[in-house]
């Protein structure tokens, strides 16, 4: 039975399976924690390379070029590179 003590479990080959599996089980929950941690440092990351493409390609001279070439490189998804690009432009419309 799941969430016996394994000491309960007197046969040794039973007690030894079910021992690798709370091992096995422990081990998928790490992973699956790890794939969370993950998913949330790549939330904040991509954030983070967002706000720093919008307040540095806000600086005049505007460097289109040079900016499609940087979105390129960081091999951005075309909605993360639009949504930049459209804050961008409108940072520079609230200036004029």
């Amino acid at each position: 039975m799941a969430g016996i003590r394994s000491e309960d479990v007197k046969e040794p080959d039973i007690r030894a399976k079910y021992l690798e599996a709370i091992a096995a089980n422990r081990a998928k929950a790490e992973k699956f924690n790890l794939q969370i941690q993950l998913q949330k440092l790549d939330k904040k990351f991509s954030e983070f390379v967002e706000r720093i493409f919008v307040d540095f390609y806000t600086i005049e001279p505007r460097n289109s070029d040079e900016l499609a070439a940087n979105l390129r490189l960081f091999e951005l998804n075309d909605l993360t590179k639009q949504r930049i690009i459209d804050k961008i432009n409108a940072n520079f419309l609230n200036r004029e």
